[in-house]
């Protein structure tokens, strides 16, 4: 395991730590601080786990510029502040409303934050068609591959999803857009749903080999997931009148039926879009040599120089180095590595 996968477990395992700690934080809140929201402290607590986990995890893997680090500040700043100040952007006269729009502003910011932060640190990365390492892979020793990127990305939606419901809900409710609940509810659930397919297809959509036969499923699969969202129109769903064990199991299992669309759409789209071992094709089964007569800075080219030293930028090594960067990069773009 190399030191990326490491570090995304430990992300997607951070990830589930910050959802078990809201049950026991909002007892400890309501008994240290019974004068504090125990809904706000626990926002407070937990978009603080997520920026630290965040940052302590991968910093090491951005090139910290200064726009990066400005840019980074400004959206951590904004993130903080929402949770701090702790109003809804739309005011209601319901309380349990406006609950859950400062609680879908908060879980959706945390989402935002974490997706606007990834692109910023590795967007050069993502959106780069060369071999060549850009500025944002190279931190000292360590550099950020596309997959890596990717999945750091993919995880972002964990808190996105459920922030964009909660915030589609009470806006509805506010607005009243809609007298009927069942359309609420569908639009409510639709908006997120519509969100992370488009999402997901622009984050991968480099990473697959398209042809009819993937498009045809992929476009399927994203219908049914949206159809998922439609789960209230079903005839037994919410009947709180359900008596036999049928009509209570039926019923259970329309109101998972979101979940079980979200595992289709995810699930699904990693079979389907695996590339087949026959249709891969490798450029060079070993390093080219322009991949080692290039500065890795500034893909400025160093062959026939007596020093390792790149006169474009100034970038120096050892040939030790430079080859061993070189098979790094040749093993990133043979897909060996994430």
């Amino acid at each position: 395991m190399n030191d990326r996968v490491y570090r995304i477990l430990l992300l997607h395992g951070l990830t589930y730590l910050t959802v078990a700690v809201w049950i026991p934080g909002s007892w400890l809140i309501t008994y240290f601080f019974p004068t504090i929201d125990e809904s706000h402290g626990v926002c407070l607590i937990l978009t603080a786990m997520v920026s630290i986990s965040m940052l302590s995890i991968w910093r090491h893997y951005v090139h910290w510029s200064g726009m990066r680090t400005s840019a980074t500040a400004a959206l951590t700043a904004l993130m903080f502040a929402q949770v701090i100040i702790w109003k809804p952007i739309w005011s209601s006269t319901k309380c349990a409303t406006e609950d859950v729009l400062r609680g879908g502003q908060s879980i959706s910011l945390s989402g935002i934050w974490c997706l606007a932060c990834s692109l910023i640190w590795w967007g050069g990365i993502l959106f780069a068609r060369s071999r060549a390492k850009t500025s944002a892979q190279i931190a000292g020793r360590k550099f950020m591959s596309k997959e890596a990127a990717r999945l750091v990305l993919a995880g972002c939606m964990i808190p996105l999803i459920p922030g964009l419901w909660l915030f589609s809900m009470g806006t509805m409710d506010i607005f009243n857009i809609f007298s009927d609940d069942k359309t609420e509810m569908w639009l409510a659930l639709e908006l997120p749903f519509a969100t992370t397919v488009v999402l997901w297809w622009l984050l991968w959509r480099r990473a697959v080999v398209w042809n009819t036969r993937v498009k045809i499923k992929t476009v399927a699969l994203a219908l049914l997931f949206l159809a998922s969202a439609a789960w209230y129109y079903i005839p037994w769903a919410r009947n709180h009148n359900a008596t036999t064990g049928i009509e209570k199991f039926l019923n259970q299992l329309t109101l998972s039926l979101p979940l079980w669309g979200m595992a289709l759409w995810f699930g699904g789209t990693a079979i389907i879009w695996r590339s087949d071992k026959r249709s891969r094709v490798l450029t060079s089964a070993v390093p080219s040599s322009t991949w080692i007569s290039t500065c890795p800075s500034c893909s400025y080219d160093l062959t026939g120089l007596r020093e390792v030293r790149c006169p474009e930028c100034g970038w120096t090594s050892t040939i030790d180095d430079v080859v061993r960067r070189s098979i790094d990069d040749w093993a990133a773009a043979s897909d060996l590595t994430v």
